[in-house]
């Protein structure tokens, strides 16, 4: 249909349907996608076309997708979608056993005063012991760096922190670990939203002296 896969993004693909029209743009991974376009008659056309090439379900406005929850709200004027994991918050929450603890109502998932590079090693453990703490440990960041890259940048940091330490971790890694899920069980209503009501500014602080870089660090968008 002359759509292009994106350079920087290869599961994105664009182009246009007819030439004519606007564009229309493809998010997708393996069986499953979306799309859009600023033309209703664009999308009609693109679904059109590809039914007519394979068998598929257009089932609608996307509410799910890759374990992202779309929540959307539309008016004459505006349309914004919140964009979180909850349901998949939820799995890991239940994964790291902390189902029935509460959770933590710190402002960050970082643990002030047990730095993660401090941990020490511990060399009490048995091999056996380490393979089932490595097994566990490795779950779990992988767990949070999907998190992290789909809707909580706010856990990057302590996510890169814990994964230099997956090739030999010890319980105090796990425990480290499970604060950050503590605090996604908090906050797991939290995510990203996108909104076409105002002009929004990105704030950008930096603690380090910046010789010849512009004091303002606001950026509109």
């Amino acid at each position: 249909m002359g759509l292009h896969s994106c350079p920087n993004a290869p599961c994105i693909f664009t182009g246009k349907i007819p030439d004519d029209q606007p564009p229309i743009y493809l998010g997708l991974y393996v069986d499953d996608f979306i799309f859009f376009s600023t033309s209703t008659e664009v999308e009609k056309e693109f679904k059109k076309r590809l039914k007519a090439a394979t068998n598929v379900d257009f089932m609608g406005p996307v509410t799910h997708f890759l374990g992202l929850k779309f929540q959307w709200r539309q008016t004459k004027t505006m349309l914004k979608v919140h964009i979180s994991q909850e349901a998949f918050a939820d799995t890991l929450i239940q994964k790291a056993g902390l189902t029935r603890f509460s959770s933590t109502t710190t402002k960050t998932p970082y643990r002030s005063g047990y730095p993660v590079d401090k941990i020490p090693p511990d060399p009490t453990l048995t091999t056996q012991q380490k393979q089932a703490i490595e097994a566990q440990y490795r779950s779990l960041v992988g767990s949070l760096l999907w998190v992290s890259q789909g809707t909580r940048p706010d856990l990057s940091t302590i996510t890169n922190m814990l994964a230099k330490h997956q090739n030999n971790p010890t319980d105090k890694h796990i425990s480290s670990a499970k604060h950050a899920i503590k605090y996604l069980k908090s906050t797991k209503g939290r995510g990203i939203t996108f909104t076409s009501d105002t002009e929004t500014k990105l704030n950008l602080f930096s603690p380090l002296p910046t010789p010849n870089i512009e004091t303002d660090w606001n950026i509109r968008c």
